[in-house]
């Protein structure tokens, strides 16, 4: 038990009270301890005087200065329930820095904090600033803050959320100011920016692999795709019909991504024409970043088989570039391998536990030409033939009840849906002697060793179980599109040709944001065993002192960013009358600050400056 706290009997405290007519007033007091009654009791108590609350100033009642002369011919403020003196000069500068701050009295502040101190923690200002001015950077940043946020990501509600939230020297932009700022944006500023990522992603791999954070096996490994973002501008040359599955009637932009995987930060990105598919973009995707001296040495690009080709295949290896692609299943050499070693794939020996798949894997000979010398080279690729046995299972089971419906309408005359017949047409035929629609066994028989079924190929990645957990990984970027388009409201661009491209960089600033709290939320509790020594330093600088299992049950609330930034801006900081900065009204929870730490920040302060 702590001893009591005992004060000298000079120490006095203040607080407020008010009265009928709501004027507040300052009250100087003085308690002691009652040892009998054992509970603290007022031993004095005076009226102050009343307070400006708009300002801070107090003025001093006529029988408080009888009392105590000393405080007369002075400026006193009530701060922190403390009386502080301040010269004229220092009102006058306070009230002006005041006056100029757009933010209101009381403020949200934690989620605009985070997000602030991440970009700053990953250098994402500190880049901007070398492709844009001071000022344009600054606020670039504070809106994919906003647009991280938000609910809607509509920038011409950005003034009306600024003053509920805190930034450093927060600045009010209307909408011509944002359609100004976003014009400054052109494919080279795009260029460069990335290119600043980029380098700082490789940097940050050489030094963890100096310190030895990382196991030995760690690649660098990026994984690329692209997507369809729908414009209504007709004044966008890019923007053109394409394949779109939703809102056909749209013209659209195809925008591609390059995410890390070990920190989900974007690092590439390229605005390209909206009728051009991902096989046709593959090759445009590599001649950029190599005319843009990209260092790719010891990058490894992981795809989906919508990027595969066999000449995109064939400029990878005259590259000397790193991959890891699926392969689609209508190549014909796949599925000859398929049907001809289907018992491998019903066979324990080819049973990889770790994974829960067959596999058998391949190695090809491939030929590598030199771009400078022309000399040609044989060089070996392997390609890895994965079947999942409940997939498998699951998949023929619908397809011999399509079979089966199909049959049973025919049979009886019936008509039949065109989507129904599509899929069972090459497994059905009619007996012209009985007269009935029969299915064909030996069809269902060959078809099967395709179901659950699919391939990688690749060129640096022997191990058949390491290549199918990189490519399971690979939904780091299927993230970081559900950010950009359904989070961030990307998936429409209501932008003009002046503006477009700025817009897109924008929701490329929101989006990292998201990935990268995403990645430390997945490495909080449970990282992969290549980077627990990472995650286990990470953990130390942010001063996260939990056990394993207190670290497994600290969760995000709904498995959701949205509402654990939800749960955060329940927390409030107020202004003092007299001064600039914003003080947290209570102290942070347990469980609050639990969760801060799984966004991988550290604990946030209590006073907010406006600078």
């Amino acid at each position: 038990m702590g001893r009591t706290k005992i004060y000298p009997d000079g120490h006095f405290r203040y607080t407020t009270c008010h009265n009928a007519n709501g004027t507040t007033y300052v009250v100087r007091y003085r308690n002691e301890w009652n040892k009998e009654k054992k509970r603290s009791e007022p031993k004095e108590r005076i009226y102050v005087g009343s307070l400006n609350t708009s300002t801070g100033k107090v003025s001093f009642s006529k029988k408080f200065l009888e009392k105590y002369p000393e405080f007369a011919g002075q400026l006193y403020f009530y701060e922190s329930n403390e009386l502080v003196t301040k010269t004229e000069e220092e009102t006058e500068a306070l009230e002006e820095q005041r006056s100029s701050s757009c933010l209101d009295d009381i403020v949200s502040p934690l989620g605009s904090w985070i997000c602030w101190h991440t970009a700053l923690e990953h250098h994402i200002l500190k880049d901007l600033k070398e492709v844009l001015e001071p000022e344009d950077a600054d606020n670039f940043l504070k809106l994919a803050v906003y647009v991280f946020l938000s609910s809607n990501g509509a920038l011409q509600i950005y003034q009306q959320w600024l003053p509920q939230q805190w930034l450093p020297s927060a600045q009010l932009l209307d909408s011509a100011q944002i359609s100004r700022l976003l014009a400054k944006i052109t494919d080279e500023t795009i260029k460069k920016y990335f290119k600043l990522r980029f380098d700082r992603v490789r940097n940050f791999y050489e030094k963890l692999a100096e310190q030895k954070t990382l196991a030995s096996n760690v690649r660098h490994l990026l994984a690329l795709d692209s997507t369809c973002v729908h414009s209504y501008s007709e004044t966008i040359e890019d923007a053109a019909f394409g394949h779109a599955k939703q809102r056909p009637d749209l013209k659209q932009i195809n925008y591609t991504l390059g995410i890390d995987y070990l920190t989900g930060e974007t690092v590439y990105a390229l605005e390209s024409e909206g009728s051009i598919n991902d096989k046709a973009l593959y090759s445009t995707v590599i001649a950029d970043m190599l005319n843009a001296n990209f260092d790719l040495t010891d990058t490894v690009f992981v795809t989906d088989r919508g990027y595969h080709s066999l000449h995109n295949v064939q400029q990878l290896i005259n590259s000397e570039l790193g991959y890891l692609t699926g392969v689609p299943l209508s190549e014909e050499g796949i599925k000859e391998k398929f049907r001809k070693y289907k018992a491998s794939f019903s066979s324990s020996a080819f049973y990889l536990p770790d994974v829960g798949l067959y596999c058998r894997t391949f190695t090809e000979s491939w030929q590598q030409k030199m771009p400078v010398t022309e000399q040609t080279f044989t060089t070996t690729q392997y390609l890895h033939l994965y079947v999942n046995p409940e997939l498998q299972t699951a998949q023929m089971k619908q397809l011999e009840a399509v079979v089966a419906e199909v049959l049973e309408k025919k049979n009886k005359g019936l008509t039949v849906e065109h989507s129904l017949y599509t899929q069972a047409s090459p497994y059905i035929k009619e007996d012209e002697k009985r007269k009935v629609w029969i299915k064909k066994t030996k069809a269902l028989d060959s078809v099967r060793c395709l179901k659950g079924a699919w391939a990688i190929r690749t060129n640096c990645i022997e191990d058949p179980s390491a290549a199918v957990r990189i490519s399971r990984q690979r939904n780091v970027i299927e993230e970081a599109f559900r950010g950009f388009k359904v989070e961030n409201s990307g998936d429409r661009l209501y932008s003009t040709k002046a503006t477009y491209e700025g817009k897109l960089f924008l929701l490329s600033l929101a989006q990292p944001l998201r990935n990268i709290f995403l990645m430390n939320v997945r490495n909080f509790a449970q990282p992969l065993p290549e980077i627990e020594k990472y995650c286990q330093e990470q953990r130390k600088q942010n001063k996260v002192d939990l056990s394993e299992t207190e670290r497994r049950k600290v969760k995000l609330p709904g498995d959701s960013l949205r509402m654990a930034f939800a749960s955060l801006s329940r927390h409030k900081a107020v202004r003092a009358p007299s001064g600039t900065n914003w003080i947290m009204k209570k102290p942070l929870p347990k469980k609050d600050r639990d969760l801060i730490s799984l966004l991988g920040c550290l604990k946030p302060p209590r006073l907010f400056k406006p600078d």
